[in-house]
């Protein structure tokens, strides 16, 4: 095989494509487009929320020991 690092690839696009076969083409790539940004929306969405239980969990967890440590025995 030869060295395709510096080759450069092109695709053309007839310019007299009309309105209508545009029209049938862009509707599912519509739909598909909405479809990934709602499933983005609920993944930052899930995300959100699991650093926020995480953050608190931990605070939660830490804020008991302050009152079960002894300061002259513990340390």
């Amino acid at each position: 095989m030869g060295d395709i690092a510096g080759e450069e690839h092109r695709v053309q696009i007839a310019a007299g494509a009309s309105s209508d076969r545009q029209d049938k083409v862009a509707a599912p790539e519509k739909w598909v487009n909405y479809f990934v940004r709602v499933v983005a929306l609920m993944e930052r969405t899930g995300n959100a929320l699991g650093t926020l239980a995480f953050t608190w969990a931990t605070v939660v967890l830490l804020g008991g020991y302050p009152a079960v440590l002894d300061s002259h025995g513990d340390f």
